[in-house]
């Protein structure tokens, strides 16, 4: 279970999150703590308010992710938080692959510069919902 993390999401990041998100843009978070505030920052209807909080929440496979299509981040092993936040995002089969093939290229879990780029298996793409929000599409 992940720890609770401090945050802070100054203005200028939730409106260029909000920003892509308005031109049809990706939006990929730099490290799970990004993802977890960013998504922790995210009202119902999927925009990024500014502030500043405490993310508790838990990102695993079944969480729909409302601000962030994909992340950049290391290899990370089965069985850890950080893992898991990446089967919200790609299927465990492939993920699993991807951490072999990593391995096997001499990529390190939990080295600098060691990364990997994972995006929603659907290209993340969400959609504008009847309420004038972002809904997630799967």
């Amino acid at each position: 279970m992940p720890l609770p993390e401090r945050f802070e999401v100054p203005p200028a990041t939730a409106e260029a999150v909000d920003a892509a998100w308005g031109a049809t843009g990706r939006v990929v978070a730099v490290g799970t703590s990004v993802v977890r505030a960013l998504e922790a920052s995210a009202a119902r209807d999927g925009y990024v308010r500014p502030g500043r909080g405490i993310a508790a929440l838990r990102i695993s496979a079944g969480f729909e992710p409302r601000a962030v299509d994909g992340l950049l981040t290391g290899v990370h092993e089965p069985g850890t938080s950080h893992f898991e936040m990446l089967r919200a995002f790609a299927p465990e089969p492939l993920l699993e692959e991807a951490r072999g093939r990593a391995e096997a290229w001499g990529y390190l879990g939990h080295e600098f510069g060691d990364l990997s780029l994972v995006l929603a298996a659907d290209g993340g793409r969400s959609q504008p919902s009847a309420q004038g929000g972002r809904s997630w599409q799967r």
